[in-house]
This record gives structure tokens, sequence and C-alpha cells, in this order.
């Protein structure tokens, strides 16, 4: 976990600035550092012995081996590994900041949205909850169905609800430094 939790805001500008400054990265698994730096210009290469994680068979690897060849080698063609990149990242569909608001609503008040979000959200997954839990027998210690108590299961339907982010993000044109294994 050398660049810090996925959800830290700053996750991916540490990427982009850890694979901006390198002339070559190589991998023995494609994964999304490798297509970043081939769209960054870098010299990429997936080859070596197989990554494979666990419980994954043989075929997942040489499945993705044989979706993206122009990957799969000791140095890749830079020119063919860019364009793939960039196929795959959604390049030609990017979209400035003010335009990605409006796509996304956030230019206007997001105050009932998000109380309906918040709200109903709970309610229809503890209606779902209430359904899978009428099947499972009743405990006699907690009376809860399953034998979890009314709290644990009250809290199991808003678990899933996202946590908001932390509120720092470098200014524009910050670097931000990898996270650094001591």
């Amino acid at each position: 976990m050398v660049l810090g939790q996925r959800s830290d805001p700053t996750f991916l500008w540490r990427l982009w600035t850890l694979l901006g400054r390198a002339d070559r990265v190589v991998s023995n698994r494609l994964s999304t550092p490798v297509l970043y730096a081939a769209h960054l210009g870098a010299d990429v290469g997936v080859y070596g012995d197989a990554l494979r994680i666990d419980g994954e068979d043989d075929g997942q690897y040489e499945r993705v081996r044989g979706l993206w060849p122009e990957l799969h080698a000791e140095h890749a063609d830079q020119a063919m590994a860019q364009s793939v990149a960039n196929a795959e990242l959604g390049i030609a569909s990017m979209r400035a900041p003010q335009e990605l608001a409006v796509l996304l609503g956030w230019h206007r008040p997001t105050v009932v949205p998000g109380i309906r979000y918040w709200s109903t959200s709970v309610v229809q997954r503890a209606v779902i909850n209430l359904h899978r839990r009428s099947a499972a027998p009743v405990s006699v210690e907690s009376g809860a169905p399953g034998g979890l108590s009314h709290l644990a299961w009250l809290r199991g339907a808003t678990s899933y609800l996202p946590r908001p982010l932390p509120r720092v993000i470098p200014a524009a044109g910050a670097e931000v430094e990898p996270l650094h294994l001591g």
C-alpha cells in the first residue's frame, strides 16, 4: 500500500505524480498503474512470472493477456500502448471540471437529493434485510433474527452508506509526494 488508501482523495494524485516521474514501468500483471504510465508516455512492459490473485485460476490471467496482448511484452510498443491505455482509461470521454459538475448535478444544491439518499436508502436497505432475516431463525438470547442484536442488525442496514472523504485536496499544480515505506 505504497500510495495509501483508495478512499484518500490524494490517492490518484500520488499515483499520477509517481508515474509522471517514471521513464519505465513494468509489472508481472496488467494493472491500472501500467495503463496510467502508458497514457503518460512511459515505456511499459508486462512480463515475467504471472502474479495470480488467491483463488484465481490460470484462465483469468490468460484471458487478460488475450484481451490486451499489446501490453504483454518486455517493451511494449509505446505508441500502441498509449493508444490502448487511452481507450481503456476513457481519455476521449474526459470532460472539463465545469462540464462534469453540470453532468453530475454538482452545480445545483444537493440538499434534497442528499436527504432523500440518506433517509430512504437506509429504509430500503432495512426492508431488504428484514425480508432476508425473516427466513432466518430468531435467536433466543437476543430476540433478533439470525442471532444479531437489534442494534447490530440496524448497523448492518446503514453500513454500506458512503462516508465523507477528508477535505484535504492539493492545490492546483502542487506536488503530492508518494508515501514512503519505512
